[in-house]
């Protein structure tokens, strides 16, 4: 009987998707975090030459481009930056570079972004070669010292240095465990490009060998790093790779103060010990935003960090599958391998079961200790088993708990952040056509008030349909800002994310 209702309604909700339909934006790359521009200006200075192709139009149009100029600038008031080659901005997804065995390589996938659609490299393209518009040269790089660094009673000027404020997010070095290691490419930036935690020092003589030992309370053990510094008077930046005590980050559920003790040592004897007192944050807390220790007006937006709330391992999905085939709504989880209509079957049966299981939807979203500052955002998120034990969830809690699910049975899944809020997108189809689901609608509909099982799935197809509607309408409204890579918002692709190295939080 619940099935055949449901299947009476199934039409009504292939309208809503085709009324409510979205546009679909591409996956471009012409706005970046500053560390990947800055990659992208090195290799290009370097080259001199660049080749522009689109994968996804079609059309098989390569044009090839001698560079005058190649600069990075700061896209607006956001927190991304463009790449401009002779006075116009470029997408990094659509060009290649020159390899020195005479391969094209896309510059995209250089600096450490994937796009499904976009090869690697660049083979068999007949190119056509366009004269370019020269423009003003670029600015000359200055790597210039922090005004603070204050020199110490032997008059060497160093600083230890904490991203985020002197804070630690758990959640931010347990999803990014298994990233690689990327050296530094910038000059005198030394180990590991995305570092977080390390020191800043002036070279007080030629060639000097440099150790710094770390240490903070329970989470890392003393450990050192060995640099040569070459040039006297020079200004380095130091960040080594940090092995962390992983088993105590994980047991974080309250913020708390730590003391991080740098030493450091200079050809071979101690100079000095610093220390800093940071705060290690809530397991909960997702940082999406962060203002450089260098730079405060530079922001590093880690809002990919989202998708390691998500957790499409864990053991109880398996007991929300089993009870979503009990009612009869899906014969079985196939993913795409049906129509557009199986695959809203599939999130429709996920959608019913948690609404029996009577989720409502909770407006609390920060902890009591939350690291939101001047200089850092950052927001609470539920773990999966949390969010099922409470019942509860808010805006981000629900749409991490259905992506878990969802994407444990094939269906491709994202997060849309705006301003204050987020929402779940799913692809329909496995195509890269995004609809949007607003999960806070889950609780509107209390099955207490229908006691006929056939009023209580209409009730809920009709709840569901509504939740269809504003989802698509928020993705429609927030997708131009999206593509313009607008500070406040984001789409969390969760398969590019897991291919980018960012995986679920395990508890």
């Amino acid at each position: 009987m619940i099935k055949a209702t449901f299947k009476r309604y199934i039409l009504a909700a292939i309208i809503s998707l085709i009324l409510f339909s979205t546009t679909v934006f591409a996956d471009v790359a012409s706005v970046v975090t500053k560390p990947q521009a800055d990659k992208a200006v090195e290799v290009l200075n370097i080259t001199k030459r660049l080749r522009h192709f689109c994968a996804p139009c079609k059309n098989g149009v390569v044009w090839d481009e001698q560079i005058t100029s190649v600069i990075a600038f700061k896209n607006g008031e956001s927190t991304l930056w463009r790449v401009l080659v002779n006075g116009r901005t470029i997408d990094l997804a659509y060009v290649y570079f020159p390899l020195t065995d005479g391969r094209w390589r896309n510059l995209a996938s250089w600096v450490g972004l994937i796009y499904d659609d976009v090869p690697e490299f660049l083979s068999g393209q007949a190119s056509q070669t366009v004269t370019p518009t020269p423009v003003s040269p670029p600015p000359p790089s200055v790597n210039v010292a922090p005004l603070n660094m204050e020199p110490n009673s032997e008059g060497v000027r160093w600083s230890p240095v904490v991203e985020m404020n002197n804070q630690i997010f758990p959640s931010f070095f347990l999803a990014t465990a298994t990233q690689e290691i990327i050296e530094s490419q910038v000059s005198g930036v030394i180990g590991d490009a995305q570092g977080k935690i390390g020191f800043h020092i002036i070279n007080p003589n030629q060639n000097t060998k440099v150790k710094i030992g770390i240490e903070i309370d329970s989470i890392l053990k003393y450990q050192e790093f060995e640099a040569n510094l070459a040039d006297k008077g020079r200004y380095y930046q130091i960040y080594p790779k940090i092995i962390w005590n992983w088993d105590t980050l994980k047991k974080y559920k309250k913020p708390s103060p730590a003391n991080a003790v740098f030493t450091l040592s200079l050809n071979g004897r101690v100079v000095e010990k610093r220390n800093v007192v940071v705060r290690i944050r809530s397991i909960n807390e997702a940082v999406y935003a962060y203002s450089y220790a260098l730079d405060e007006n530079r922001w590093a937006n880690t809002s990919a960090l989202f998708a390691a709330y998500v957790n499409e391992d864990h053991e109880w999905i398996d007991q929300i599958l089993k009870e979503s085939l009990q009612t009869k709504l899906v014969d079985s989880f196939i993913g795409y391998q049906g129509k557009p209509e199986d695959v809203i079957n599939q999130i429709f049966a996920v959608w019913y079961v948690l609404q029996k299981r009577g989720f409502k939807y909770s407006s609390i979203t920060n902890s009591s200790g939350s690291g939101t500052t001047n200089k850092v955002f950052s927001q609470y998120v539920r773990l999966f088993e949390e969010s099922i034990n409470a019942s509860q969830a808010n805006c981000v809690d629900g749409s991490v708990l259905i992506a878990s699910i969802l994407k444990k049975i094939g269906i491709r899944v994202g997060l849309v952040l705006v301003p204050g809020h987020c929402f779940l997108v799913f692809d329909v189809d496995g195509k890269g056509n995004w609809r949007g689901l607003e999960t806070t609608m889950m609780g509107k509909v209390d099955f207490d008030n229908y006691p006929d099982p056939q009023a209580r799935v209409k009730a809920a197809i009709q709840g569901f349909l509504d939740a269809i509607t504003v989802g698509n309408r928020s993705l429609a409204e927030s997708t131009q800002k999206i593509g313009e890579g607008h500070p406040q918002y984001k789409l969390i692709d969760i398969d590019r994310a897991r291919k980018n190295g960012i995986f679920p939080i395990a508890w």
